[in-house]
C-alpha cells in the first residue's frame, strides 16, 4: 500500500503575518514544495490554516512527515527551540522529546533543526534529536539558516530519488546534484544547497510501486518458458 505521509506547509499565504526582524514570515516556495510532494508520492497535504499543532498530533502515526516550516534554535535553552506552525502555535524542542513518533522519515525543511547545545559526549541538543528520542527512525535537518527557493527544489528532488527507492542519504545527495546541475552560477554557493542532511536509518522506503523481486520474478519465469520451447524445439 506504500508509506502514509503527511505534509505540514504552515507560511505558504502570500499576506502570512510578520516575525521579529523579518519582513515577512511567508515562505512562497512552500505551497509548491507541499503539492509537488504530494503529485509524486500522495500524500495528506495541511497548507495555511489547516496545518495545525491538534493536526500534527493526528498524524503522529504517519510512515513520513514533512514539516515545511520555520524553526528558531534558541540561544539560551535548547528546551525553547521550536518549529512555528502558526502565530500562536509551537511545537517545542523538550514536547517533541515527549512524543510517540514511529516514522520512518521525519523531513524538517526549515532552518537551524540540526543545531543546538552541543553537549559532551552527547552531541548536540537540537529539534532533531528530540524526534529521535520520540522514536523516529531517520531526519532530514538542516545545519544553518536555509533559502526558501533552493531548499524547496531540493526537496522535491529528494522525493523524485525517493520514490525511485534509493536510500534516504542517496535520495538527498542525488537531489543535492540535480539542484547544481540546473542553477544558476550565483546559487552554487554551499550555503545554498549544503546544509540539509540525513541521519539515522538510510534505506529506502516503499511508496506503494511495484517490489523489485516481482520482476526479478517475471524475468526467471520469461527465462524458464524461452528455455522450454528452445528445448522442445531441440527434441524436435
Amino acid at each position: 500500500d506504500g508509506e502514509e505521509i503527511s505534509v505540514f506547509a504552515p507560511y505558504a499565504k502570500i499576506d502570512s503575518f510578520f516575525l521579529p526582524g523579518q519582513s515577512s514570515a511567508t515562505l512562497s516556495n512552500s505551497r509548491n514544495e507541499a503539492m509537488a510532494i504530494n503529485d509524486l508520492v500522495g500524500a495528506r497535504v495541511y497548507i495555511d490554516e489547516a496545518a495545525t499543532l491538534e493536526q500534527f498530533e493526528n498524524s503522529l502515526s504517519s510512515s513520513i512527515i514533512h514539516i515545511a516550516s520555520h524553526a528558531e534554535n534558541s540561544s539560551v535553552s535548547s528546551e525553547q527551540s521550536r518549529i512555528l506552525f502558526n502565530a500562536n502555535e509551537s511545537l517545542f524542542q523538550f514536547e517533541i522529546a515527549l512524543k510517540k513518533i514511529q516514522a520512518q522519515l521525519i523531513t524538517l525543511s526549515a532552518c537551524e533543526t540540526f543545531s543546538g547545545r552541543s553537549i559532551p559526549a552527547e552531541g548536540a541538543l537540537s529539534l532533531a534529536r528530540a524526534f529521535f528520542q520520540a522514536g523516529a527512525k531517520s531526519v532530514i535537518a538542516s545545519l544553518w539558516p536555509v533559502d526558501d527557493a533552493s531548499t524547496s527544489e531540493i526537496m522535491i528532488n529528494f522525493y523524485k530519488h525517493l520514490k525511485k527507492g534509493k536510500r534516504k542519504d542517496t535520495a538527498l545527495r542525488l537531489a543535492k546534484q540535480d539542484f547544481l546541475a540546473n542553477a544558476d552560477p550565483r546559487w552554487q554557493h554551499p550555503y545554498y544547497w549544503a546544509g540539509f542532511i540525513a541521519i539515522g536509518d538510510m534505506s529506502p522506503l516503499d511508496f506503494g510501486g511495484t517490489p523489485s523481486w516481482i520482476y526479478w520474478l517475471m524475468a526467471v519465469t520469461f527465462l524458464g518458458f524461452g528455455i522450454t520451447v528452445w528445448w522442445r524445439r531441440f527434441r524436435s
